[in-house]
């Protein structure tokens, strides 16, 4: 069995055993409820498409965050945007920045049953592109385009966290 393989299905398990049980019967109230004054979500932006509160830089102390803004994030930025840039039909460029928007160009689910099929659909292709994934392409590097400076390569399965 190939490393992607068991990747695939160690990814299948926690998604399957903790993740989705707790997601799928999320209601659109509870999809956008702000738990905290401040929160950080979706919201209408100003020209009209709906985008997620964010800063230009991480902030020194992590805003709290709606259900709404996680799945965002996770479903776009975490699993959609890394497994179009790396698992798309032929070469992975070698100038390939993976947290390029034109990787999911889309608009972000506003209701609770768009943002669980959203999820599926981002979690499907990432799942897919690991699990299909030889040994030799797991342990190889993703390149500068992916790494925290240029003259630093991250191997290549470190994209499959969110901390950086």
């Amino acid at each position: 069995m190939t490393w992607g393989a068991m990747l695939g299905e160690q990814l299948d398990f926690y998604r399957n055993a903790h993740f989705w049980p707790r997601i799928q019967g999320v209601t659109d109230e509870e999809y956008l409820w702000e738990p905290a004054a401040g929160a950080w979500s979706l919201r209408p932006g100003p020209d009209g498409p709906w985008v997620l509160d964010q800063l230009p830089l991480d902030p020194p102390v992590a805003p709290v965050t709606t259900i709404a803004w996680r799945v965002v994030h996770v479903g776009r930025d975490v699993l959609g945007k890394r497994a179009r840039a790396f698992f798309a039909p032929g070469e992975v460029p070698d100038d390939v920045v993976m947290y390029d928007d034109a990787y999911w160009p889309e608009p972000p689910p506003t209701t609770a049953g768009a943002a669980l099929a959203f999820l599926t659909e981002a979690y499907e292709l990432w799942r897919d592109g690991v699990a299909s994934s030889t040994t030799r392409h797991c342990c190889g590097h993703l390149g500068r385009a992916a790494a925290p400076t240029p003259t630093t390569p991250w191997p290549r399965w470190c994209c499959t966290s969110t901390a950086r």
